[in-house]
């Protein structure tokens, strides 16, 4: 007993900070870092662009009679439009789906939670 009293307990390592274990780093690592970020970076600032052009550009076009009426043919932007029933189409195949994977979901998370227990799933050890 006394040798337990007598010794301190031993330090935990403790774990190194980002900037801390990034110093050990060699430059090539760095540089390397670096361009990957500003790549990363830069392909995204691209997308926005991209995104935003085409979102300026479409929004001329669109309005209430776009929406409202069904597919119309002409010859120029102006003349043409209508996605009504698009829109009706994909409402009801989005209607249709959560109407399958709500009941399925549910009744799945019962069992699982209820009845299932798999060691798999819940993760405990089998």
């Amino acid at each position: 007993m006394a040798a337990s009293a007598a010794s301190p307990a031993p330090e935990r390592s403790k774990r190194k900070s980002a900037a801390e274990s990034s110093a050990a780093w060699r430059l090539s690592d760095r540089i390397g870092l670096v361009v990957c970020w500003g790549l990363g970076l830069l392909f995204c600032a691209i997308a926005a662009a991209i995104v935003i052009y085409f979102l300026v550009q479409g929004l001329k076009y669109v309005n209430l009679e776009l929406l409202t009426t069904p597919p119309k043919v002409g010859f120029n932007q102006n003349t043409t439009g209508g996605v009504l029933d698009p829109l009706i189409g994909t409402g009801i195949v989005a209607a249709m789906a959560m109407a399958i994977a709500l009941p399925v979901g549910v009744a799945i998370a019962v069992w699982l939670s209820e009845f299932g227990r798999p060691a798999a799933l819940a993760g405990e050890p089998a």
